[in-house]
């Protein structure tokens, strides 16, 4: 495994160079999503309920459950 070069300075000069959701170098990833361009991209992390692990159906509506709770609060 290569060694990694410590870093010696910070990639933006000033405190007021820092913006929540914007990046110096910008990511694009598929389906057009860009991260670091000053809007912030929410992400779900889903924790399905134990009980609801024993069959792909009940896993299946409990997903659903949980997307459809989060999408009210956007």
């Amino acid at each position: 495994m290569p060694s990694r070069t410590p870093f010696t300075r910070l990639a933006c000069s000033s405190p007021s160079d820092l913006f929540f959701g914007k990046a110096s170098k910008p990511l694009r990833y598929g389906l057009g999503l860009e991260v670091g361009t000053g809007f912030v991209v929410p992400e779900i992390k889903y924790f399905p309920r134990r009980d609801r692990l024993g069959s792909k159906d009940a896993l299946k509506e409990e997903y659903l459950e949980i997307t459809r709770a989060a999408i009210p609060r956007r």
